[in-house]
């Protein structure tokens, strides 16, 4: 058995010990161990800890977003699924063309091209509908 599992096995012993004592205290007429027994059942529940688990994961991953709009995106096109970097190319290229006059042309402009780009076999229909949705809430005003 490895260091890591043993550990982990003298945890759970540790806090079944921890939890008979408080269940021996409450026995014993001490009020104030109801509150901690209450207080570790919640603590060791999977749902419980779950909980924590995803709230971590999320912290990260907001964290990371964060990291990445400060940097501006640049990242290399090698650590982007090519769909997703066809995607964001399309629309830096038409980021760079001269402005339409209205933002309504640019819509329609985006949508005739994100369609050829369909038919040509290059994006699927949910990746043309994630570029049009992208751009009517990021740039479309």
């Amino acid at each position: 058995m490895n260091e890591s599992k043993k550990q982990q096995l003298q945890d759970k012993i540790d806090n079944e010990n921890y939890m008979i004592s408080l269940y021996n205290d409450l026995k014993n007429g001490d009020e104030s161990a109801a509150d901690k027994l209450h207080q570790a059942f919640i603590d060791n529940s999977k749902w419980t800890k779950a909980a924590n688990a995803s709230e971590s994961i999320g912290n990260k991953m907001q964290s990371a977003g964060k990291s990445m709009t400060k940097a501006g995106l640049h990242t290399t096109a090698a650590v982007w699924t090519p769909a997703i970097y066809l995607g964001y190319q399309a629309v830096k290229q038409s980021r760079k063309q001269p402005k339409n006059e209205t933002p309504e042309q640019d819509l329609i402009e985006l949508i005739n091209e994100v369609e050829k780009a369909h038919k040509d076999g290059k994006i699927n229909e949910q990746q043309k509908k994630e570029y049009v949705i992208d751009f009517v809430d990021n740039y479309y005003r």
